[in-house]
């Protein structure tokens, strides 16, 4: 089976969220750069995931997402 290249990168970002501390909040940009992905299309994946109720996402000081 073949992904696509958001797929896979939506994949590894929730993996990574995934190994987080349960309800701790993360920004897109910093899991990007954890799991070395470009951070401007992650960012964009995980709203995205966010729609689809996959992820929630936290606005305010504390701002990014958690599973």
């Amino acid at each position: 089976m073949r992904l696509s290249r958001e797929s896979r990168y939506a994949l590894i970002g929730l993996y990574v969220l995934g190994r987080r501390l349960e309800g701790s909040v993360v920004g897109a940009a910093e899991l990007a750069a954890e799991a070395d992905l470009p951070a401007p299309f992650m960012a964009k994946i995980f709203q995205r995931l966010t729609r689809g109720g996959l992820l929630l996402s936290h606005r305010g000081s504390q701002r990014g997402y958690s599973l």
